[in-house]
């Protein structure tokens, strides 16, 4: 807490947020203690490649043009795609990606809006989602979760009138079950370093943590959930066979 109370801005741990990637804990910590916190709390159950994608993996890296991968992804056998909902997302996806890149082999995201940024070359980050529970609620929608935290505080009017109820930070995508949040993303691809740590390590933070306190209900299980966000930032030209830049921010109680 000593850190906390001599910061001129306001910082992540104020809100009781600790991220193990800020370089200011260097300085607080070691780096044995920096690993043991990095190695608490619940670990995040990540799925292997469905089985049925495992062998389209394989075959895709032999592939040098988007003219064979939109080829190979179109020629996918699927008999039916209401039981092999993973193989018909993976199909579509591929074939829509792949067409991006016939003309050039590439093209400059930055010249987009940023509603195009993300769901012309990330969509798949939320039709994974259809026909699911989890909707995808993407045009900078505003978390609920953060706005009840920021309101909490709230009360009639006495000596001072009622104040307006706030909203909570916007994020490019909510990913939402019912009326619960559980997680978020963030696309900002053009070379702004602050911009990135602001929504990297001060916003998605604290709407992860909002979202996190509200999806659980004991103590329990707030030591066994995660919610999760991606940060996308910092591309400018897209290249076929290049790698995905994604910070995956996964938010758990320590």
């Amino acid at each position: 807490m000593g850190f906390a109370s001599k910061c001129n801005y306001y910082h992540p741990c104020q809100s009781l947020i600790l991220d193990t990637t800020d370089k200011n804990w260097e300085t607080c910590f070691t780096e044995a203690e920096l690993n043991e916190i990095r190695n608490e709390g619940g670990l995040l159950d990540c799925r292997e490649v469905p089985e049925e994608l495992e062998l389209h993996y394989s075959e895709l890296k032999g592939m040098k043009t988007s003219i064979e991968v939109y080829k190979y992804a179109k020629n996918i056998q699927i008999d039916d795609p209401l039981v092999e909902d993973v193989k018909a997302w993976f199909s579509t996806e591929l074939q829509y990606i792949s067409r991006l890149f016939f003309k050039t082999r590439q093209f400059d995201i930055t010249a987009m809006p940023e509603t195009d940024q993300q769901y012309l070359p990330f969509g798949f980050f939320n039709t994974i989602f259809l026909g699911s529970d989890v909707a995808a609620r993407g045009t900078e929608n505003s978390s609920e979760a953060n706005a009840n935290a920021i309101n909490a505080s709230r009360k009639l009017s006495s000596i001072t009138v009622i104040s307006t109820r706030k909203m909570g930070r916007r994020g490019d995508t909510i990913f939402k079950y019912g009326s619960q949040e559980l997680g978020c993303c963030e696309v900002g691809v053009a070379r702004d370093q602050t911009k990135t740590l602001s929504d990297c390590s001060i916003k998605m933070p604290l709407v992860l943590r909002d979202m996190l306190l509200s999806a659980t209900y004991n103590s329990n299980l707030l030591h066994s959930a995660h919610v999760i966000g991606y940060s996308i930032t910092e591309l400018t030209n897209l290249y076929r066979g290049s790698p995905l830049i994604s910070y995956p921010l996964i938010f758990t109680p320590q």
